[in-house]
């Protein structure tokens, strides 16, 4: 789950765009991947966030690990819920 402060934040990951304000996520990504986070309202800056397949150990995968090599790929796991803190910082209309 990615969760945002604002419930009205419009949230992407990878580059696709997932929904607003808290969305469910899941991938099949190996070990180490990282996914990236954009969230964004209109009007406002950009917020860039990050998480990677490195947070929690995945235990099935290491006892899969001892029959196959191929399940170690997948030894690590995402915690469930990344909550990031979202606030609007007015996008800068430039010189004019």
């Amino acid at each position: 789950m990615v969760r945002s402060s604002d419930p009205e934040v419009m949230i992407s990951i990878d580059g696709r765009w997932k929904g607003k304000g808290s969305v469910l996520y899941r991938d099949r990504k190996i070990f180490a991947s990282s996914t990236y986070v954009r969230m964004q309202k209109p009007g406002c800056e950009p917020r860039m966030y990050f998480f990677s397949r490195s947070e929690e150990f995945e235990v099935t995968a290491c006892i899969l690990g001892i029959f196959f090599i191929f399940p170690l790929l997948w030894m690590m796991k995402y915690e469930p819920e990344h909550s990031y803190d979202y606030s609007c910082t007015k996008l800068n209309a430039g010189f004019l």
